[in-house]
């Protein structure tokens, strides 16, 4: 869905397994995607990371909603 998200997880470059987008960085999603394939029944989406950007590969699982990141900062804070 398309939006801004936060990562809950590091994420490698596909090409060279350095890490290249780190826990609690942005990306954004810009239009509906379909999976590019799945492993164990989840989706895998390629989207582009903002600060790089360079392509990496997430899940569902990988990302939430910026809206709730900031939220769950402000609790915290």
């Amino acid at each position: 869905m398309p939006g801004n998200y936060v990562l809950t997880e590091d994420m490698a470059s596909p090409i060279t397994g350095e890490v290249i987008a780190k826990k609690n960085e942005k990306i954004i999603v810009e239009d509906f995607k379909s999976p590019i394939g799945s492993i164990s029944n989840i989706n895998i989406y390629r989207v582009m990371h903002n600060k790089t950007k360079q392509e990496i590969y997430i899940s569902n699982r990988d990302i939430k909603r910026w809206e709730e990141h900031l939220k769950n900062l402000k609790q915290c804070g």
